[in-house]
């Protein structure tokens, strides 16, 4: 049966917040940080001037070995997620063509095309932010697997969805999206799912534990966790709560700390993670202070089932 990785390279939108120097060589470790020791280095970059074109910043990115990681037209020297333009390529290690990203000049909408290590095309993808949608999505227009027998096209066919853990989803596509009974696995085969779609959106599923029989009916695929009470009032409970650490009062500290934690399927908190930190026990005194929320989270769910989530939580000093 043809099989499609659930994982995509639309990750690699994201770009690497450093700057460069026009003609310099940088180098960074995995998360994109800049390093000074090439030998330690995930991947080094450079900026081009092309004169000429409209934008004439060009990037490239390279591997250890010397081989191009990713290719592609900026604006500007300050960039974001948003500042590319024309088409952004990514290459496998190999060398082959891992991804293409295709920003047309007129509409939002992002055209993505995903090949396998041996340089066979493998999706054809729309990315919708423009129009009527309420938020983007996808729509799957060709699929063929590494043999190029194709599965999809013009955005209808059957395929199988493969996960690296072993799960698996199975159903149609029409016009792009998913449509009719959908199949499955997750959570590493603990759990079976059936689910209807209509126009791609999920009308009803209904998820099965294997291990106990238990089942879960749910009409959204994951549900964040919530605060007994919703996030305004956990921000007032914080607010209220939080307490200032003397030397960061007299140090006159303000600005806003980020702390990630996970809500557990139990409803307690655990493994507090300081994302932005303004010093002086700011974060220790804001971890203490969402402690004291614990047992009054609902936790998050996927495909109906509770389970441990992520959250992040800004405090306004």
């Amino acid at each position: 049966m043809n099989t499609i990785p659930i994982a995509t390279a639309f990750f690699m939108l994201f770009a690497f917040m450093t700057s460069n120097t026009v003609g310099q060589e940088t180098y960074h470790d995995k998360n994109g940080k800049v390093v000074s020791d090439s030998n330690t280095a995930s991947f080094s970059r450079k900026i081009f001037k092309k004169e000429g074109y409209e934008y004439p910043y060009f990037e490239e990115y390279y591997y250890p070995d010397g081989k191009k990681r990713r290719t592609g037209f900026i604006k500007d020297l300050e960039f974001s997620q948003q500042s590319f333009i024309d088409t952004l390529t990514i290459y496998h290690e190999n060398g082959y063509v891992e991804c293409k990203i295709i920003y047309p000049q007129n509409s939002n909408d992002i055209t993505l095309l995903n090949y396998y290590s041996n340089g066979q095309l493998h999706t054809k993808r729309l990315l919708l932010t423009s129009g009527n949608f309420q938020k983007p999505f996808y729509k799957i227009l060709t699929f063929y697997d590494s043999l190029g027998n194709i599965y999809i096209k013009d955005g209808k066919g059957f395929i199988r969805e493969n996960k690296d853990n072993g799960d698996f989803e199975e159903g149609h596509y029409e016009n792009g999206v998913r449509t009719g009974l959908w199949k499955g696995t997750f959570e590493k085969g603990k759990h079976n799912f059936e689910e209807s779609y209509k126009e791609g959106e999920i009308t009803e599923g209904k998820a099965t534990s294997i291990e106990d029989g238990n089942v879960y009916i749910y009409t959204q695929l994951f549900e964040p966790p919530h605060y007994d009470g919703g996030i305004p009032r956990f921000s007032s409970f914080i607010a209220a709560n939080y307490r200032v650490p003397g030397r960061a009062l007299n140090a006159g500290v303000s600005g806003t700390l980020v702390i990630n934690f996970i809500v557990n399927k139990n409803g307690t908190l655990t493994d507090f993670k300081i994302l932005k930190d303004l010093g002086y026990g700011t974060a220790d005194a804001g971890i203490r202070t969402i402690k004291k929320t614990e047992r009054k989270w609902i936790p998050g769910k996927n495909r109906g089932v509770p389970t441990n989530t992520s959250f992040t939580a800004p405090i306004n000093l």
